[in-house]
């Protein structure tokens, strides 16, 4: 709408419409669900395989994924141990870092 419309319309219906369009604009939920993260859920998956093998890599492919422990043909106490050595090798201190440091 034009400048010239906004006297026609009124003080209160002017206000409406310039907040529809800002709400239209901002819609914070709707840009946020719409990322594809695939390419990034690879690349860590790949550290994993990398790091810890190809077990490890389903594991952690299952829990970025928000899929069950029986999507990996796993025992689900194998499971969640394997969980735990993936979430610590993806903590934001091994960012970067030598995994395995005390070795020679």
């Amino acid at each position: 709408m034009g400048r010239r419309n906004r006297i026609i319309l009124g003080r209160y219906e002017d206000a409406r419409t310039c907040a529809a369009k800002r709400a239209a604009g901002i819609n914070w939920g709707r840009n946020v669900s719409r990322h594809n993260w695939t390419r990034e859920i690879h690349d860590v998956v790949e550290v994993v395989r990398y790091h810890l093998g190809n077990t490890y890599a389903r594991v952690a492919y299952a829990h970025l994924c928000h899929r069950n422990w029986r999507k990996t043909r796993l025992k689900k106490s194998t499971f969640y141990k394997m969980l735990k050595k993936v979430k610590i090798l993806l903590r934001r201190v091994n960012i970067g870092q030598k995994r395995h440091s005390n070795r020679q």
